[in-house]
């Protein structure tokens, strides 16, 4: 019972947990599809599809500012200014008793995040209304046009209601309560395969196919609304809906410059997708994208020991224990890393195997191709969990890193696209990470730490980047 118990309560294995319903869904119900709905209707649910994934980009960086800025709270801060001075700060303090939870300003944070969510929400409802339009035409080419309409208006609804919900994860995930959080995640999600794999199977309309992976949301709602509520420090005390100005201005700086990182790291790659679209047949581009949803797939993977202890990380910083702060993010930069690694390493030998026995003409993406992406995301992972470390600080530079090494990664790929065809993609990834994206990211980290960077990333990155310099060797002799 204590290993099941060390399971349910570990941060990064329900952060896996939570994450594995999603390529599970792709590969379940993908073949289901195919096989009962039509060529039009399917289109139609991957593009209710994308709008749902587009909430990532509506938050516009606020889930992880509040995230931040109530641990910070929570663990007795009194201010929510950038965290300065931290190399030099004495290392007594990492004996510090930590302080009380400073409940006055975890109660202004909070009526400053019922309110933006709030208006949030309302923008949300507006966008899609307007979105309508342009999603009209699509809606008009299926069969049965009034399934197809109350489907979007599920994904209207549940779309509000599971962006409201992160006022209760955000609120857990700043106490860092994460493995409760992505618990409830996992079940949910799994719930909502489960009830969309069956609704396939009855090929119930399009209308009802949403209902029933959508619906989940609401549960989801509620279950994180009463985790909130019967916590240590329960919201229901907290809760208000008073907007301090002051408050909301030290949020939104960082908020924003989040949101930009996020509009341009999760834009560049998609975009590479619809360029190639335009000039390759379909194999070559079916290869590519496939590339990338696996990619995709094991970079979401490996981010979860790291990722999963932002908000301990964001604590340890605003309680002045600077010494554990270094030694979690290293220690958890190096359990990313190597499994990022591994797992590319893996699926690049026994993918091919597998599309073998697969039906359909679609091959597991070329060796070279697969390793110059693995090696361009590697670099892009490296980057990106420098980035968050010194995020914790209060303190956001990813949005510089993110649109310049973007601005470079999209330049030279098109400059390169004639000559290196798909390849030019991996190669532009490299040159614009390797330039720009990690040396800068890495800078920040090195202000930072008490020891010295090559010291620090002996013990995080090294090792991984051996074994992935070893497989790229083999592949090239």
């Amino acid at each position: 019972m204590s290993t099941i118990k060390k399971v349910l309560n570990s941060p990064t294995i329900m952060t896996w947990f939570s994450l594995i319903s999603k390529p599970l869904s792709f590969v379940i119900t993908l073949p289901i599809l195919l096989d009962n709905y039509s060529t039009n209707e399917i289109a139609l649910w991957y593009l209710f599809s994308l709008f749902i994934s587009m909430q990532l980009l509506a938050d516009f960086g606020f889930y992880n500012t509040f995230i931040r800025v109530i641990g910070y709270a929570y663990s007795g801060s009194t201010s929510l200014k950038k965290i300065i001075n931290i190399k030099s700060a004495n290392t007594a303090s990492n004996n510090l008793t930590p302080l009380q939870p400073n409940f006055s300003l975890m109660k202004n944070i909070i009526g400053v995040m019922n309110t933006t969510y709030l208006f949030l929400c309302i923008i949300i409802l507006v966008v899609y209304l307007i979105l309508s339009v342009v999603i009209k035409s699509n809606i008009t080419n299926v069969e049965n046009v009034r399934s197809a309409w109350i489907g979007w208006i599920f994904i209207i609804a549940f779309t509000i209601i599971n962006f409201y919900s992160r006022i209760y994860s955000n609120y857990l995930l700043g106490l860092n309560k994460v493995a409760d959080v992505k618990k409830i995640e996992g079940i949910t999600s799994f719930l909502s395969l489960i009830s969309t794999t069956i609704a396939a199977l009855l090929r119930l309309d399009l209308g009802w196919l949403v209902f029933a992976n959508q619906v989940w949301f609401i549960p989801n709602l509620f279950i994180l609304r009463r985790k909130a509520n019967n916590n240590d420090i329960p919201l229901m005390k907290l809760n208000n809906y008073r907007f301090e100005k002051r408050i909301f201005l030290d949020i939104w700086e960082p908020a924003w410059k989040s949101g930009v990182s996020t509009f341009a790291s999760f834009g560049v790659t998609n975009l590479t997708g619809i360029i190639y679209s335009k000039m390759s047949n379909s194999a070559d581009l079916a290869e590519y994208l496939l590339a990338l949803k696996f990619i995709n797939v094991i970079r979401s993977f490996s981010q979860a020991p790291f990722y999963s202890k932002i908000p301990k990380l964001n604590y340890l910083i605003s309680s002045g224990k600077f010494k554990e702060w270094e030694n979690v993010a290293q220690k958890n930069m190096f359990y990313g890393s190597i499994f990022f690694v591994v797992l590319t390493i893996c699926l690049a030998i026994i993918g091919p195997f597998i599309f073998q026995y697969l039906p359909g003409e679609i091959n597991f993406p070329q060796s070279d191709l697969w390793a110059l992406l693995v090696l361009g995301n590697f670099l892009h992972r490296i980057g990106g969990m420098h980035s968050q470390f010194y995020m914790t600080t209060h303190d956001v530079k990813s949005h510089i890193s993110d649109l310049i090494s973007g601005t470079i990664y999209l330049l030279t790929s098109i400059f390169l696209l004639n000559t290196f065809d798909v390849y030019s993609f991996p190669i532009g990834m490299i040159i614009a990470y390797s330039a720009f994206y990690v040396p800068y990211s890495l800078y920040f980290t090195s202000k930072n730490i008490s020891t010295s960077l090559i010291k620090f990333e002996i013990r995080a990155n090294l090792f991984p980047f051996i074994i992935l310099l070893v497989y790229l060797i083999l592949k090239i002799i």
